[in-house]
């Protein structure tokens, strides 16, 4: 079966529906870009949200008002210093990482000193960090500021999950699935791929929690995913085709006489 979904950069809610309808398989194959090696899993993902309250006034007489956007900027600054210096490593996995990606001001004119900043912070973290974890650090580094700064007004909100981790890993000494991959991928390329985690997140998580085995082989370089400079060399696609149609009989169990 050949599944094809929307939205899957943005929850993933096409993939989300197949599962939920039943449309399963005995083995996951994401097809995401891997360099022509074998992935086997990522760290989980969330966003939290923080919104940093002010008191507006015309911007010809600033000294009125208090600057939502300057706040905001102060707390950003704080969380590169103190909160992403700290955030922790893992030997699957790799490190936690955490990085402010949107900010919008209220009102957005120019000619007035806004009175409400949001800024976006995109986390993805491995089994030693945990959504609370994010959370409770910000809310830290907020408290902290305030003792130095009474005008500081901002809140924190964290998208919740009903897991405590959101990434997946499928182990080789637990699925033989990754042997025959790994397999069918040298017999292509004439080499044996390596065995790696993705650094973004992948709708293979929605059948990992199921319990099924999700193997990402693709090719397509991660470093140039969601950029200006996304590409696919020819030769690594045709090559890709045809280690997908030899896993596919190798695992349905085809004769190449058949």
């Amino acid at each position: 079966m050949v599944a094809a979904v929307a939205q899957e950069e943005v929850g993933g809610a096409g993939t989300a529906a197949n599962v939920e309808a039943g449309f399963l398989g005995d083995v996951i194959i994401v097809g995401e870009a891997t360099n022509m090696e074998v992935a086997l899993g990522h760290r989980g993902s969330t966003k939290a949200e923080v919104v940093v309250r002010g008191r507006s006034c015309h911007a010809s007489a600033p000294e009125r008002g208090v600057n939502a956007l300057y706040k905001a900027v102060e707390v950003i600054e704080r969380i590169r210093s103190e909160l992403i210096p700290a955030l922790p490593d893992h030997p699957l996995y790799g490190g936690t990482t955490l990085a402010a990606t949107q900010i919008s001001v209220k009102p957005d004119t120019p000619n007035v000193v806004p009175e409400e900043c949001r800024f976006t912070l995109d986390c993805r973290y491995n089994p030693n960090y945990s959504v609370k974890a994010l959370g409770e650090d910000l809310e830290t580094i907020i408290a902290g500021m305030r003792e130095t700064d009474p005008e500081l007004e901002a809140e924190v909100v964290t998208l919740r999950s009903s897991r405590e981790f959101t990434g997946f890993y499928t182990d080789p000494e637990e699925f033989r699935e990754v042997e025959e991959v790994r397999k069918a991928a040298t017999e292509v390329l004439g080499r044996e791929p390596e065995l790696k985690v993705w650094q973004f997140v992948t709708d293979g998580r929605f059948y990992s929690w199921r319990g099924l085995p999700v193997i990402g082989f693709g090719p397509g370089e991660e470093r140039s995913a969601h950029t200006h400079q996304d590409f696919v060399r020819v030769d690594d696609y045709l090559e890709a085709i045809k280690v997908y149609a030899w896993l596919a009989c190798t695992i349905c169990g085809v004769d190449e006489k058949d």
